[in-house]
């Protein structure tokens, strides 16, 4: 395989097999010593799929992922011949995981796409050849887990990863815990242990963690972790649109706004301080019960199904003179214990098959909303909480943008002043969101409480402070296809 030009190409789940990294095997020590000695040195010529190094061999075989086991055989075998062709400035120190390995921004030969998840001016088209996918930049680790850090995996032979890994991960996929980023750690720990035995010596373990490795990725667990991350990472792109125009700022927020070239669709974008912990901020809109008395637009809104506070689906009925609208979401909430911080994925796009999704009132529309909500507890001996919301809407027909713009500018402090107001609301002792907060049928708002000691730790973030891309990168992790997150008009 010759070297494709957007790096997901070939990163399907993970970065492919790495004999550089801690594995068994005389080749891969013989490989490891050898990188190290190599220095620290710009990538050259082209890039080999094989042993995933600039060795200037070409190699026709299937991509990491989608081969059958005779070709992975195939391509362990040829691992050898690509050793001896590695050219001396092939690798930087450390080996070769994607994460050491010289990047674009290393050398001047080559640079990656400029990201387009979120982008809306002239960046809206996906590349050729992507099958209709957005593409991305590659993140700051491109390999399954980063070169010093210790994988529970590399204890146990290969066929018992695999039991060890769903052993692991069940209680994780369970409603109740619902924990993605958690599961996502334990795959990408599994794989890269795995992958690191494929360029063996002994023959048996390469061929034993070649169809482990098969077999975990085609595990029914493995793929809705792989799509729930998928999802996680699309989030991620929206929150950084660099074009959208800044409406209205303050002391506490501001709001801003990007409208489509062809006007169907448009995010806005608001970045607000509250003066309220995560549970009361997140309880006003999370109690259904009680929506309609934070959200006077809203004059009913229900649970559909069995839920948790991590994941649920629910549907808001509003009425506005003689429109009638309803609102059917899922909502994914993923936690993050390292930096702390929660990020919430609402979308009105899912599988209804079997979710038990009621029927649609006679002359109500049922719009299409994406959401990525970043709640950010304040930290730093702080109170309060940071909120970046990006919404992504689709107008169904070609809306001006100066009518957005007018239409908005009036509307932004009000959508600014009603976050921050409801979540006061479930400050009151009294009211009906402090008895579910200190009720906490599902645990929901304790987990919120660890991420707040979590968040006591670090620097303060703020309306004016929100952190790089960056917080959201892990050690440990997938690399799944990006998902299109655009309106149908736009696909």
């Amino acid at each position: 395989l010759r070297r494709p030009s957007h790096p997901r190409a070939w990163l399907s789940c993970v970065a492919p097999p790495n004999p550089h990294r801690r594995g068994n095997g005389e080749a891969a020590a013989r490989r490891r010593s050898e990188a190290e000695a190599m220095g620290a040195a710009q990538s050259g010529g082209p890039w080999c799929h094989t042993c995933d190094a600039a060795c200037g061999r070409t190699i026709s075989a299937p991509v990491i992922g989608q081969a059958d086991a005779s070709e992975h055989e195939l391509l362990a075998s040829s691992m050898k011949q690509c050793e001896a062709l590695l050219p001396p400035d092939a690798l930087k120190p450390g080996g070769n995981d994607a994460s050491t390995r010289a990047s674009p921004t290393d050398t001047q030969e080559e640079d990656w796409p400029t990201p387009t998840a979120g982008r809306l001016e002239g960046e809206l088209a996906p590349a050729e050849g992507s099958g209709g996918k957005e593409p991305t930049t590659p993140p700051a680790a491109a390999a399954p887990g980063r070169p010093d850090a210790e994988n529970p995996f590399d204890d146990l032979d290969p066929e018992a990863v695999l039991p060890e890994a769903l052993q692991r991960v069940a209680p994780l996929l369970e409603l109740k815990d619902y924990n993605m980023l958690a599961a996502e750690e334990i795959f990408a720990q599994a794989i890269a242990s795995l992958e690191g035995r494929r360029g063996s010596a002994d023959a048996a373990e390469a061929k034993l963690a070649t169809v482990s490795l098969e077999a975990l990725r085609s595990s029914e667990q493995f793929k809705v972790v792989n799509e729930r991350v998928a999802q996680f990472d699309s989030a991620t792109e929206i929150l950084y649109n660099e074009n959208m125009q800044t409406l209205f700022e303050c002391d506490y927020g501001r709001f801003d706004l990007c409208v489509s070239p062809d006007g169907r669709w448009f995010d806005y974008r608001m970045t607000v301080d509250i003066d309220a912990p995560l549970s009361e901020a997140l309880s006003t809109g999370h109690e259904m019960d009680y929506v309609p008395q934070a959200q006077p637009l809203v004059h009913q809104a229900e649970f559909i199904g069995e839920h948790s506070g991590f994941n649920l689906k629910f549907i808001m009925r509003m009425a506005v003179l003689i429109f009638k609208s309803e609102l059917v979401i899922e909502i994914v909430r993923h936690r993050d214990t390292r930096f702390g911080y929660l990020l919430e994925v609402a979308r009105t796009e899912f599988p209804h098959e079997g979710a038990g999704i009621p029927k649609k009132a006679w002359g109500a529309i049922r719009p299409w909303i994406y959401t990525t909500n970043f709640w950010m507890p304040r930290g730093g001996g702080q109170t309060g909480c940071t909120i970046v919301q990006v919404t992504r809407v689709d107008c169904t027909m070609s809306v001006p943008a100066w009518v957005l713009n007018f239409v908005f500018k009036k509307m932004s402090t009000t959508f600014i002043e009603d976050l921050r107001s409801s979540a006061i609301k479930a400050l009151q002792p009294e009211s009906p969101w402090a008895q579910k907060i200190k009720e906490d049928k599902h645990g929901f708002y304790r987990e919120l409480r660890k991420i707040e000691e979590v968040a006591g730790t670090r620097h303060e973030v703020s309306a004016k402070t929100v952190p790089k891309k960056d917080v959201f990168d892990r050690p440990w992790r997938l690399y799944p296809e990006l998902l299109d997150t655009r309106p149908p008009c736009s696909r």
